[in-house]
């Protein structure tokens, strides 16, 4: 899992995250949830970290205000990936809230350290339509992006 700032927008950072299957196999990656039939997609399991220059850490999660609540079908975000290829997202700050507070991270001026975190996990939605889902080869672990450098 590799990182890189894209830009020069101090307001709102852009990301890139990059996953390569460096293995051998094919696999499939649970990145999160599929709203309206794989209309909106939402990588939650993809967590972002940001560290001040005092060390302290903040963890944040992804999270679409526009689909805040949701009053329908949710399906796995499920991306195979043969081996040796890449998935790539494009993400923002203001895409990230706290685990804690549910507020965005509002940094100040200031020197910070950021890095990107996934969790590999099988299926989890489970609808009766998709019962084929559960038995994909999905990879299960975590992933760390290398650190970058953001400054505010």
């Amino acid at each position: 899992m590799s990182l890189t700032i894209l830009g020069t927008n101090k307001e709102n950072p852009e990301f890139q995250i990059s996953i390569l299957n460096a293995g051998k196999e094919d696999i499939c990656l649970n990145l999160g949830g599929m709203l309206a039939n794989g209309k909106v997609l939402e990588p939650n399991n993809i967590w972002l970290t940001i560290t001040d220059s005092s060390g302290r850490q903040t963890k944040l999660r992804f999270f679409d205000r526009k689909f805040a609540a949701v009053g329908g079908r949710v399906d796995d975000y499920v991306v195979p990936l043969r081996s040796g290829s890449n998935y790539t997202l494009d993400l923002q700050l203001d895409d990230f809230i706290s685990a804690n507070t549910w507020k965005n991270a509002n940094l100040k001026p200031g020197r910070y350290e950021v890095s990107f975190h996934f969790e590999g996990k099988g299926a989890e939605t489970m609808n009766a339509d998709m019962g084929g889902v559960k038995l994909m080869n999905f990879w299960k672990g975590k992933l760390n992006s290398n650190d970058a450098v953001l400054y505010e």
